[in-house]
């Protein structure tokens, strides 16, 4: 069974507005449609979303191609304070970078650590993977979500500390990892690369 993780497109200049504000651009739609028609997607069962707009449309764009309805999890979400916290002055890269750090300085980084939200992915995803294993087992996972959230999981995945290295690329990339290998089959990818 394979399991694959899927940052939502969405083009750069809409990703610096809440997370759970947004909606999908006209580009994000058929770059998500073309996906879903792509065939990559065909042996995929099981779709978990994040709760934000724009991963729900998503997995309902790819859903509907494929007929599945998707699974919303709260615990999947990117953390609001992370995403909308930051001072402007950081930019998109230097949000990315702050989700990695240490958070020494808790003043300048509310909310959750890059750990605690490591913690709580990783149970989300094993909540999710039991889900499956109790309904038999029947084809591929899709997890659609944010790239620091995909960043973190992969981590998990991968058995590597989390780290600025792996910090994600911009939206519509994706991961697969081979659940019954346990091991990662390979690194992000461009969705149009499917």
């Amino acid at each position: 069974m394979l399991v694959r993780y899927l940052i939502h497109p969405q083009s750069l200049d809409n990703l610096s507005l809440s997370q759970s504000a947004c909606a999908l651009d006209d580009d994000a739609r058929a770059r998500a449609e073309a996906l879903a028609n792509s065939g990559l997607l065909d042996g995929t069962s099981y779709i978990f979303s994040s709760s934000h707009a724009m991963t729900r449309q998503t997995a309902s764009i790819i859903g509907d191609r494929l007929s599945i309805l998707p699974s919303i999890d709260a615990d999947m979400d990117e953390s609001d304070n992370l995403v909308t916290g930051a001072l402007p002055q950081f930019g998109l890269v230097g949000r990315l970078k702050r989700l990695f750090s240490a958070y020494e300085d808790q003043g300048a980084a509310p909310g959750e650590d890059a750990m605690d939200a490591q913690d709580r992915i990783a149970a989300a995803y094993l909540s999710a993977m039991e889900r499956v294993l109790t309904s038999g087992m029947r084809g591929d996972v899709l997890m659609v979500g944010h790239g620091r959230v995909g960043a973190l999981l992969f981590c998990y995945l991968a058995g590597q500390g989390i780290g600025a290295e792996f910090t994600p690329p911009p939206a519509g990339y994706y991961f697969t990892y081979d659940w019954g290998a346990r091991k990662m089959l390979h690194g992000w990818q461009a969705m149009e690369e499917a």
